[in-house]
Formats: C-alpha cells, structure tokens, sequence
C-alpha cells in the first residue's frame, strides 16, 4: 500500500514538471485481500440488481416495481418483467408510468403495493431521509427488497439539496430501525474510485469541486444496500 502511495506521488510529481498543467493518470491501486478493513465489503452495484432478476425467478403474479426519484427511468431496463412505476416529487414531469410525490410522506400510494422499492443515488439529496426510508418500508410488500444506492464518497452536488453521504451500517440502519426488515447485503461499489470528477454540469458552477494535482475529486465510493421485508 505505501508503495503504491509512493508511486502515485512521484507519478504526479513528474506529470507537473514535463506539462505543469497537465493532470496525472493515477495507477489503478489493487488492494490484496487483508489489506482494508474487515468492516468494508467491497462488492459491486451488478450484485443488488441481481436480486431483482432473482426475485422475478422466484415469484409469481403481477410483480410491482417503484423508483423512487427515477428521473428518466434509467434502471426500467433493469426491472424487465415487473410493473414498473417512477416516483417523483417534480410535478413538471410526465408520463404514463410516473406517479407525482414526496417519499417522505406518500399517503395516496397503498401500504404493501410494491414487491421492490429502489433507489439510486436519491438518499443523499433528501433532508429527512429516515421519514423517507420508514415510506419505503410501508410500501414493499412483505417478502418483498428494498433496494439502495448512495454515496459514501461523491463531490458536492445539490440537485436541488446535498445533504449525506451513507456508511453501509448508517444506509442499513434507516431501513432496519423498525425491526421490519433484514439486510441482505450492504457494502460498497468502488469501482469508480479514482475517476477524475471536475463539476461542472450544473448552473452556476454549482457541483465543481476544488481542484488540485489529482484533478477535481477522485474518491467515488458507492453504498449498495439490500433488504428483504420480513413476513
């Protein structure tokens, strides 16, 4: 490890001094098993959208599916067979399989109506997030996944609030705080760690990073959950 700190070091040190406004290509660093935490599993997002396509082999019926904040519908893709659902709190936004409101209080969806509630990279922007994860819990059926994705390292990035970043144990800890749900996998996706992040896609600059000789932000670590509603 400290090997591969050094030569990260001196690989930037030589970038700068042949193109001093050049930005250096990092090493890819491998941790050996042993080498990290105990604590940290390290997994990838591919293993929480596994259990939807198992899920979908081991039940029957009219599956349902909710997004929760899905945007365009990025993962439809990946809940092929369900009866798949976006919410959204933006009111502007249409479609047939858009449902309008906020996961933090979402009276008019029915108690139990989902077999997997998702997210992916929503938690962070939600100031209340336990209100929120408490909705997810009431609205997947029992028997059903509560599926998660969230930073634990990411830049600044207000759409229209940044507000957390999530350990495994804290993005575990919303959804298994009222004793109806068991973790069935929660870790870290870090496969995108050392991407050079700069900003800079939204107005006003608002998500650009300071900059330095690794670039705008390079540490992307990704919280991937997975729980199961107990029956």
């Amino acid at each position: 490890m400290q090997k591969s700190r050094f030569l990260s070091r001196a690989f930037g040190k030589l970038s700068r001094m042949c193109d001093p406004g050049a930005l250096p290509v990092l090493p890819k660093v491998i941790l050996p098993k042993g080498e990290f935490s105990s604590h940290l599993n390290i997994l990838r997002r591919q293993d929480a959208l596994d259990f939807i396509t198992r899920y979908h082999s081991e039940n029957v019926g009219d599956l349902t599916f909710l997004d929760v904040g899905g945007r365009s519908g990025e993962f439809r893709g990946s809940a092929s067979g369900f009866k798949y659902q976006i919410l959204e709190i933006d009111e502007t936004q249409v479609g047939t399989d858009l449902v309008i409101g906020d996961i933090c209080h979402c009276p008019h969806l029915a108690d139990e109506s989902y077999d997997i509630v998702f997210s992916h990279t929503v938690f962070e922007h939600i100031l209340e997030p336990w209100r929120a994860a408490e909705e997810c819990v009431r609205l997947v059926k029992p028997g059903g996944l509560l599926i998660h994705m969230a930073p634990f390292a990411w830049r600044y990035h207000p759409v229209p609030l940044d507000c957390y970043r999530y350990t495994h144990t804290g993005l575990a800890h919303l959804f298994e705080r009222g004793g109806q749900v068991k973790t069935e996998i929660a870790g870290y996706d870090i496969s995108n760690r050392r991407k050079n992040a700069t900003g800079g896609k939204m107005a006003g600059g608002l998500d650009i990073p300071p900059k330095d000789e690794l670039g705008g932000w390079r540490e992307h670590w990704l919280t991937v959950y997975v729980g199961r509603k107990i029956q």
